[in-house]
């Protein structure tokens, strides 16, 4: 009998919107968003999460936070980037995250320095 694992929809709430304040009290406040803008980027955010098998969540969705919190982090931005810009870069990084393997995501290995987040410059 096959079981039909799910995501509890409040746990996949609170990586959204952990992942979503940490962008924008690193990355985006500067910049006067309005609502669409803002619904583009959870939907981008949840859409990373969804990328996560259910059967995996609980193991990788804080995984997937922590890289995805030290590649904001470790963001410089330039003086005239703009929001396309922006939201450019976050989608890159979400898909590189997607694309990491197993081994690839565990802060462990950054602990050891095997592995360095992919800093970026961020500008027009």
């Amino acid at each position: 009998m096959k079981v039909n694992i799910k995501i509890h929809p409040a746990a996949l709430q609170k990586y959204v919107e952990q992942s979503w304040d940490f962008a924008y009290q690193k990355l985006l406040q500067r910049y006067l968003l309005n609502d669409d803008e803002i619904d583009a980027y959870k939907f981008l955010i949840r859409e990373f999460y969804y990328s996560i098998p259910p059967e995996d969540f609980s193991i990788k969705a804080n995984a997937y936070f922590i890289e995805y919190c030290q590649r904001i982090d470790c963001v410089k931005i330039g003086r005239d980037c703009t929001r396309e810009s922006m939201f450019s870069f976050i989608e890159s990084a979400i898909m590189e995250i997607t694309n990491l393997k197993p081994d690839e995501l565990s802060s462990s290995a950054y602990k050891s320095g095997s592995i360095k987040p992919n800093c970026a410059m961020v500008e027009d």
